[in-house]
């Protein structure tokens, strides 16, 4: 069994842990470090490593998924390349 970061689902509460900066109504989420957001969707098949998800100030919107990973959990999504939760065990060893 491979620890991993908790895999995305929706409901989940996230921290944005890097900076996103997107046009005002693009359908993309800007946000920065610290915003707490709420995942509402998590991408599949051509929509893979996106979530919708809606920010603390209730602003909806895509954003990569990777910008709530902490850099343990980037490294570990390089390594292992998926989020998915297939034969991964859950844990709280990674922050997302």
């Amino acid at each position: 069994m491979v620890h991993a970061p908790v895999p995305l689902a929706v409901g989940a509460m996230l921290e944005v842990k890097h900076e996103v900066r997107q046009p005002p109504d693009s359908g993309y989420l800007s946000v920065r470090p610290g915003t707490k957001i709420k995942v509402l969707y998590v991408g599949s098949a051509d929509e893979e490593g996106w979530i919708f998800a809606e920010s603390e100030s209730a602003e909806q919107g895509w954003l990569s998924a990777t910008s709530t990973l902490s850099r343990d959990a980037e490294a570990w999504l390089r390594r292992f390349g998926s989020l998915d939760g297939e034969d991964v065990e859950r844990t709280s060893s990674y922050t997302i």
